[in-house]
């Protein structure tokens, strides 16, 4: 290759360099960094390493194999997920400029060149005190490499992640779960380590700007933005042929991802927790200090959850930044700011404590006052409702046991006339079921459970007419044998209605404070129940739309998330009207959104409707007309209207 080549590779790699640490693939798991510094993750997530939502003003970002590691505009760095090797206790770096993550360690190169790691050091892939003059770090399954300036690399752990001492003018490394590999400046790529997957065959490859390696498989990003791979199989993780306009890779333990120059991303292979689901991923892409401050500042009053415990004061601050919407959540509010009062020490804030301690009380009070005659209404129909079925029952075992009895003296032997009353009570008790279940989350299960009653008084029918021609004294060993099987069928049932009706009540009621993927699905089988139980146009359809949002904006998929608010505020609007606090909240949500989006113009249309229905129905000095007016305030500093919230 000549020198011209070799300046088109270079240019091309110095194009896409600010691409190549905007994703990143873990064991089962996709990381995405957007452009704003906030970053997205899907895929499995019982360590919690997709837990990313809370992150701002990231820079880079890594993935181990149930951890992931952030770098921030700052050169510090956040990680969250697996920490039994304490690969996440990277809370004291400091000056930091790039980050990897291995399967239980994570690695930093700071600024000076040197390397710093945390984790597992079983195999030594730890030990990198005494590198120097480091430009890149890669970190594998048990090993760590590092790029130096003179284009050599070095490694520690296990004996198959080297030797590279022969390795010359290398520009870009990469490490496998077995294996290490070296991107050459004219494009070629080199290798080392386990190839039994063939992962290592690689010596056909020209024109590569980009390398990524997983457990089995290497993947190469080639200058005409195309991709090639080589090894393992199973999954399709190879199979890339069709992928055009690659700006970055990253390769998992056996899924392969690529950003595209729009900002979109696409991946391929095992897909079981569905960390190939990135479809909808918008705005991926490198992000400008300029970008990351200003959003900086915009979230300035978002925490992440330990500086917040750490700091009384910042606590006070997420409190006040926290939007009550149903009693349990003031009656929280309210608990956390007694419990500051007793620890603040500044006078000021011990009395900005006690008067939202009672704010919170006073508005528990008045939501609990608000949903309790629905709630009585609905207690009453169900008792009666059971009362109902009971004296049905009763009157159902009299009746056939009198038309047995009469049945006998007549000489009556079709047991189609012993079995009428059957269908005629069984028929009541059901249309009674559907009249005291009707308002409930979980009607059908409390009418299916009820045809269990049915079925229990059908066998006891059957015993009773088959069994020949009994008289009075046998009308109490009917009873005993129905009360017998309804409290094995029925009372069970009942039970785990009750048990269900519970969950699911608190599935759409409650705002996920810290929620996970798995919360979309049962929110999604909540908005299915309750369109069919109670129609689209419905308050309480409307709340699990607006908690749809909630999640959604938690992962930053503010597109999805704002369709879910407009959603709310349509059911809120017809059932509720204009001047109500759930259609306050939907305005201030959707404004959220908004500036969230850069849209400023439409953001301060939504602040000002939720403001103007908050100050109709709340006191003057409420902390939810404070909140609307400081995000007033952030987007026009010099409005007169909000200058005494400042």
């Amino acid at each position: 290759m000549d020198n011209n080549d070799e300046k088109a590779l270079a240019e091309v790699r110095k194009q896409n360099a600010r691409f190549q640490n905007c994703i990143a693939a873990g064991n089962l798991y996709t990381v995405g960094l957007k452009v704003d510094g906030t970053v997205v993750a899907i895929g499995y997530n019982e360590a919690g390493q997709c837990n990313t939502g809370r992150w701002r003003s990231i820079v880079a970002i890594a993935s181990g194999g149930m951890h992931t590691v952030g770098l921030k505009v700052d050169g510090t760095v956040v990680a969250v997920g697996h920490n039994e090797a304490g690969q996440c206790d990277t809370g004291s770096w400091r000056g930091i400029v790039a980050v990897a993550a291995g399967s239980l360690h994570t690695v930093g190169l700071k600024a000076d060149g040197t390397v710093v790691t945390v984790g597992n050091n079983k195999q030594d892939q730890c030990d990198t005190g005494s590198w120097r003059g480091i430009v890149a770090i890669a970190a594998g399954m048990l090993h760590t490499a590092g790029l130096k300036s003179d284009g050599m690399v070095v490694t520690v752990g296990p004996a198959y992640c080297g030797p590279t001492d022969s390795w010359r003018n290398i520009v870009a490394i990469a490490a496998g779960a077995f294996h290490t590999v070296g991107l050459k400046a004219d494009g070629a790529v080199v290798e080392v380590g386990n190839s039994k997957q063939d992962q290592c065959d690689t010596e056909s490859w020209r024109g590569i700007v980009a390398i990524a390696a997983g457990v089995e498989h290497t993947v190469g990003l080639k200058s005409d933005g195309t991709v090639v791979a080589v090894g393992g199989n199973k999954y399709g993780q190879r199979d890339t042929g069709s992928w055009r306009n690659i700006v970055a890779i990253a390769a998992g333990a056996e899924h392969t991802v690529g950003l595209k120059a729009d900002g979109t991303v696409v991946a391929i292979g095992k897909n079981e927790d569905d960390q190939c689901n990135t479809e909808n991923w918008r705005g991926i892409g490198p992000v400008s200090e300029e970008q990351v401050l200003k959003n900086k500042q915009v979230k300035k009053t978002e925490m992440i959850e330990k500086a917040v415990a750490e700091n009384p004061s910042k606590r006070l601050q997420y409190i006040d930044g926290l939007q009550g919407y149903f009693s349990r959540d003031f009656s929280i509010m309210r608990d956390e700011y007694v419990s500051l009062a007793e620890i603040l020490k500044d006078e000021e804030k011990i009395k900005h404590c006690n008067k939202r301690a009672v704010e919170c009380r006073q508005e528990y009070n008045r939501l609990v006052k608000e949903e309790e005659p629905d709630r009585n209404k609905k207690k009453r129909k169900s008792a009666i409702g059971t009362i109902l079925q009971l004296v049905i029952t009763i009157a159902y075992s009299i009746a056939l046991w009198s038309t047995d009895y009469i049945h006998a003296i007549w000489n009556i032997n079709n047991y189609l006339y012993k079995l009428l009353p059957l269908a005629i009570f069984s028929l009541l008790i059901g249309a009674i079921s559907l009249l005291s279940h009707r308002d409930s989350h979980n009607a059908g299960w409390g009418i299916i459970f009820d045809l269990y009653a049915g079925i229990a008084q059908l066998i006891t029918a059957c015993v009773w007419v088959f069994g020949g021609n009994f008289r009075f004294f046998n009308f109490i060993g009917y009873l005993i044998i129905h009360a017998i099987l309804i409290f094995i069928v029925l009372i069970p049932g009942w039970i785990l209605s009750f048990m269900r009706h519970y969950k699911e009540d608190d599935i759409a009621c409650t705002i996920v404070k810290n929620p996970s993927k798995t919360d979309v699905k049962k929110y999604d089988e909540m908005l299915s129940r309750h369109k069919k139980f109670h129609g689209n146009n419905h308050a309480e359809t409307g709340i699990v739309y607006h908690n749809l949002g909630v999640v959604y904006a938690y992962f930053n998929e503010n597109d999805i998330a704002l369709e879910y608010y407009q959603n709310a505020l349509e059911i809120f609007l017809s059932v509720h009207g204009e001047e109500h606090l759930d259609t306050a909240l939907a305005y201030f949500k959707i404004g959220l959104i908004f500036n969230d989006l850069d849209n400023t113009e439409k953001a301060l249309e939504y602040y000002r409707m939720a403001l103007k229905v908050r100050e109709k129905l709340l006191p003057p000095g409420h902390q939810d007309i404070t909140n609307i007016s400081k995000k007033i305030i952030e987007i026009e500093p010099n409005n007169p209207k909000e200058a005494h919230y400042k």
